[in-house]
């Protein structure tokens, strides 16, 4: 683990979500690596959109 201590399973999620949600602990947590994060998990979600939602959010942008 990268940042142990400071990204961990997520506490405030029902058992079967926790591997999917993360707490972050943002004390001394580098800006960047959280802007990253947050990037990763946007286009995660993005890509699970079909073809005609992607485009639908991409034209409101």
């Amino acid at each position: 683990m990268v940042y142990p201590g400071k990204v961990v399973r997520g506490y405030h999620c029902p058992p079967v979500q926790q591997p999917y949600w993360n707490t972050i602990y943002l004390d001394n947590f580098p800006d960047e690596e959280l802007l990253n994060m947050i990037d990763q998990a946007y286009g995660t979600v993005f890509n699970s959109f079909s073809k005609k939602v992607q485009r639908q959010i991409l034209e409101e942008a």
